[in-house]
């Protein structure tokens, strides 16, 4: 398989013929110049002559160290990457084969959706994956490392074992060379890695591995996310909102300083009409200065001064509120995070059933066009040409999920009423007339009726139509009886 790798760094010597260049490198200057003036025209207004981003202070081209800085230390940050890959990850993905999943090996169950559960048993899948999205917020693409079979990590991967998944970023993780034959299925993909073992805390090297750092990509599954012209790399999800976070450090951190110093603005010192203050350097002024520190630091609560006017300059508030919640606005949006997930309200309350709606949308999404496609189908696919798991035996395999916030009680019972109330306005009285039992219990999640039950409900209903019938027929004739009585008792008390 072709490889290309990428060019060693350095200033190359120019040949004395002239520097000949061949059509791909032409192309890829080509590219790198206009990615560049692109660059240095971001956040520039008036033709360049207004400078947003520099006068702004955010970063021109900001890279892994901005974003991966800002995940570290910045709380709001590491929550906008986490919260949508925790939520995702947050219950383990039913694999479907046929009639059989994985959430129930008692009925129809095959070795495929049985390998599956005892695979999610035995290796944390949904922590690895879960882990390597949260990396794709501050890396252009991150890798499950798997360790399948083979003592040498650079030779493609054997079958029948895997004994570890372990996620890593592209810093760790580092593109050694491509695929670069035209009709492979993998082109323009990594062919080889080099990782480096290092601690994520300091990121210093830990470890070296036997074989080497090199990697082959059969032993890897390649994530990325929100690729735009590229098949090996992704867009951060920081880099769109990364000038906000920015933001949000300086409306935070300057308001903290800004409070500091408001909060108590210190002290003026005047010397007395017809006084003067002691010279800078002498004895006097040392004692002036350390009695006034002594005071403001608390160490005594008196301070005796010569010659000296005090003046208390006050203290101030300072309100970043109203600043603050527009970026929280800007992020929210800019995420697709309802603000009450984000941050809950003002009492603590978690996030309204109109927001957990929303939210169980946001996630079905990132898992139907993200998870599935990009991670969990690569993965299936490699242990079943790996040999860890058996072939679906209806030839292909599909997935559920469970949703991040199901249905309360409450709300599937009124669900059940609306729907009941509908059937019955328009069949004109006889919901069972729209759907039988079961379907109504089947949309509502509600456990079949046997054919026992459904016949003794039928009887019952039966009774009951046909005592109603009789109440209809007998009434009548009672109520002619009472208008009897009432007149015979009418005439009985006539006076003569």
């Amino acid at each position: 398989m072709k490889t290309n790798k990428p060019a060693k760094t350095g200033t190359p010597r120019r040949p004395s013929g002239g520097l000949k260049l061949n059509r791909a490198d032409r192309a890829f200057i080509q590219a790198t110049i206009s990615r560049a003036a692109l660059s240095s025209r971001l956040g520039t207004q008036f033709n360049g002559e207004r400078d947003l981003y520099k006068t702004f202070g955010y970063p021109q081209n900001p890279g892994y160290d901005e974003y991966k800085n800002l995940f570290d230390r910045q709380g709001l940050a590491n929550r906008l990457v986490s919260i949508l890959p925790n939520d995702v990850w947050s219950t383990d993905p039913i694999l479907i084969d046929g009639e059989a999943r994985s959430d129930n090996l008692e009925e129809n169950a095959t070795p495929f959706v049985k390998g599956w559960a005892e695979l999610l048993e035995r290796l944390p899948v949904t922590t690895a994956f879960r882990d390597a999205d949260i990396m794709c917020g501050y890396s252009r693409y991150s890798i499950v490392l798997l360790g399948a079979a083979g003592d040498d990590l650079a030779q493609p991967a054997g079958d029948g074992a895997l004994a570890f998944l372990q996620p890593l970023d592209e810093r760790q993780a580092a593109i050694d060379s491509y695929i670069t034959d035209i009709k492979s299925p993998l082109f323009g993909m990594p062919e080889y890695y080099n990782i480096t073992w290092t601690d994520p805390n300091n990121g210093g090297p830990v470890f070296d591995v036997t074989g080497g750092s090199k990697v082959h990509y059969s032993r890897v599954i390649h994530i990325t996310h929100d690729r735009m012209g590229s098949r090996a790399f992704g867009t951060p999800g920081m880099k769109a909102i990364i000038n906000r976070l920015y933001d949000i450090e300086k409306v935070t951190g300057g308001g903290s300083e800004a409070a500091w110093l408001a909060v108590y603005k210190g002290l003026l010192l005047t010397a007395k009409e017809g006084a003067e203050l002691p010279a800078a350097g002498s004895q006097a002024a040392d004692d002036l200065k350390s009695a006034v520190m002594d005071y403001i630091n608390q160490i005594q609560r008196v301070a005796v001064l010569d010659n000296v006017d005090v003046h208390d300059l006050g203290v101030q508030t300072v309100d970043i509120r109203s600043m603050f919640d527009v970026l929280i606005e800007d992020l929210s949006g800019s995420k697709g995070v309802p603000q009450r997930k984000l941050l809950g309200s003002e009492r603590g309350e978690l996030a309204s059933s109109q927001d957990m709606r929303e939210w169980n949308i946001r996630t079905t999404s990132e898992r139907t066009n993200q998870s599935e496609p990009i991670s969990l189908k690569p993965f299936i696919t490699w242990c079943i040409q790996h040999k860890i798991l058996k072939p679906p035996q209806s030839g292909k395999f599909s997935f559920a999920w469970q949703d991040v916030y199901p249905e309360t009680l409450k709300e599937k019972a009124d669900r059940a009423l609306v729907m009941a109330q509908g059937a019955s306005t328009v069949t004109g009285g006889a919901p069972e007339d729209a759907f039988d039992l079961n379907e109504f219990r089947a949309v509502n999640e509600l456990p079949p009726r046997t054919v026992e039950q459904l016949n003794e409900f039928e009887d019952e209903a039966d009774e009951r139509l046909r005592a109603e019938a009789e109440a209809k027929v007998k009434q009548p004739a009672e109520d002619e009886q009472d208008s009897e009585e009432l007149k015979n008792e009418e005439k009985e008390n006539i006076p003569l």
